[in-house]
């Protein structure tokens, strides 16, 4: 990030891939916006939504392991901000992101994402993100 605008989105971009990896859905729920939807690149017709993250996210079983970010842009337009970024799984083709976040209650929430898988690109070989 080039600006103090810019920090301050992927300063929230942080604390909600942070409140994922460590089940912290209080934490997750303060960044992202009541109307959160999010289309992830295995969609099967019913996108994210809000409640039903935090649900997920607050199974402290379920192992969470981040993909490593590849590259990444934040631009921000005012009270709209946009990340975008190219992440890479383990085993699998990397994909690109885009999170769509908006400023409310002086704070920036993730309001969309969209993820699309890059085709033809090999899987990641390494076994550490």
């Amino acid at each position: 990030p080039k600006t103090a605008e810019q920090r301050e989105v992927v300063k929230a971009y942080q604390a909600v891939e942070t409140a994922v990896a460590s089940h912290d859905e209080k934490t997750w729920a303060y960044h992202v916006a009541d109307e959160f939807a999010g289309i992830g690149r295995r969609y099967i017709g019913s996108p994210d939504t809000k409640a039903g993250r935090v649900g997920q996210i607050g199974i402290s079983s379920n192992r969470v392991i981040l993909p490593r970010m590849l590259s990444g842009q934040a631009f921000v337009f005012g009270e709209a901000a946009i990340i975008i970024a190219d992440h890479q799984p383990v085993g699998e083709p990397p994909y690109h992101v885009i999170r769509v976040w908006v400023n409310r209650d002086g704070r920036w929430q993730l309001f969309h994402r969209q993820e699309t898988t890059i085709k033809g690109a090999p899987p990641a070989q390494d076994k550490e993100n």
